[in-house]
C-alpha cells in the first residue's frame, strides 16, 4: 500500500496475518499497527464485504438485493467483481447520486470521513 492511501484509524491486514489491524501512527516509511511497526508494502487492504458493512452499522435494505443503508449512504454489492457502489439517497425524493466505487475497508473509512467529518465506527 502507499502512504497516501492510509489515515490513522484505518483498518488493514498484513502479508503475514489475516487479522485486521488499526493504523495508530504513520511516518515516511513505517505504519504503526496496534503497537507493531511495519513498512507500507507489508500492509494489504481488507476487501469490503457484507460482513464489514454490517460491522459498520449498515443494514440490509430492500431484502436480498445486495443493498445496504446506514441512514446517509447506500452501498450496493455487485456480485461479479465485489465492487461496492456508494450512493447518497434522499428518502424524501427517492433520488440516488452515484458517489464512488469502493473495494476496500480503508477506502470506505476515508470516504465516509471526507464526506461527513466523522469516523466510521464499528458497532
Amino acid at each position: 500500500m502507499k502512504a497516501n492511501e492510509l489515515r490513522i484509524g484505518n483498518l488493514v491486514k498484513t502479508k503475514t496475518s489475516e487479522s485486521a489491524y488499526n493504523v495508530r501512527e504513520l511516518n515516511e516509511t513505517l505504519v504503526n499497527l496496534s503497537g507493531t511497526a511495519v513498512h507500507y508494502d507489508h500492509c494489504i487492504p481488507i476487501p469490503l464485504t457484507e460482513e464489514w458493512l454490517l460491522k459498520f452499522g449498515f443494514a440490509e435494505w430492500d431484502n436480498g438485493s445486495g443493498r445496504y443503508y446506514d441512514g446517509r449512504f447506500e452501498i450496493e454489492i455487485l456480485t461479479n467483481d465485489k465492487i461496492m457502489i456508494v450512493r447518497s439517497f434522499d428518502e424524501s425524493t427517492g433520488k440516488h447520486w452515484h458517489l464512488r466505487d469502493i473495494e476496500y475497508v480503508h477506502q470506505l473509512q476515508n470516504f465516509y470521513f471526507a464526506l461527513t467529518g466523522e469516523e466510521l465506527e464499528m458497532h
